[in-house]
């Protein structure tokens, strides 16, 4: 009984992390940008309150992780069968999730300050940037859960809000073009 408590506590946990990320949704002030913010932290501590996920690793060994997923311009995620780590990025780093990534290491782990590029996954390996890595903070599967969502949740806001814009563009210019 115990288990299926956690594990129900563990879904209540999620559905709050999903609302208060779908709620701190904002455009960003950049035009043209089509990025929405999302409080990290904060869907973080929702997503598992109990851990704190701030204490960072300055390294992780090559073979703890088997996938990076690129969150936004300033997170990635790397995942593996030992755990998963978020990493902030230094600076901003305009990545897609469909990179083939290039990590330039100088030992078998992977570090705070190592450069990682990305590079076209297909048609002819067309180099994307390069990114410098901040350090590894170990996150919970549910916390990575909520971040990914909340992702989801901003990029559809975005799209949303972009094709609206270029509805009322459209509509400004019919209306001028209509009066003259």
């Amino acid at each position: 009984m115990n288990g299926k408590r956690k594990a129900w506590s563990v879904v209540a946990a999620m559905a709050l992390a999903f609302a208060v990320g779908a709620g701190a949704l904002a455009e960003d002030a950049t035009e043209g940008a089509g990025q929405a913010n999302y409080d990290v932290d904060a869907i973080l501590r929702e997503a598992s309150p109990a851990s704190d996920y701030s204490d960072a690793e300055k390294c992780i060994t090559a073979n703890s992780y088997r996938s990076i997923k690129v969150l936004d311009d300033h997170h990635l995620l790397f995942e593996g069968r030992r755990g998963i780590w978020l990493n902030r990025l230094r600076h901003r780093c305009p990545m897609r999730g469909d990179v083939m990534f290039v990590v330039e290491r100088a030992s078998s782990r992977l570090c705070d300050l190592d450069k990682i590029s990305g590079h076209d996954r297909f048609g002819g390996f067309a180099w994307r940037g390069q990114c410098v890595l901040g350090k590894f903070e170990r996150i919970e599967p549910q916390q990575a859960a909520a971040l990914k969502e909340s992702v989801a949740l901003a990029r559809q806001a975005a799209v949303r809000e972009r094709r609206e814009r270029r509805r009322q563009q459209r509509e400004r210019r019919a209306d001028g073009s209509s009066g003259s």
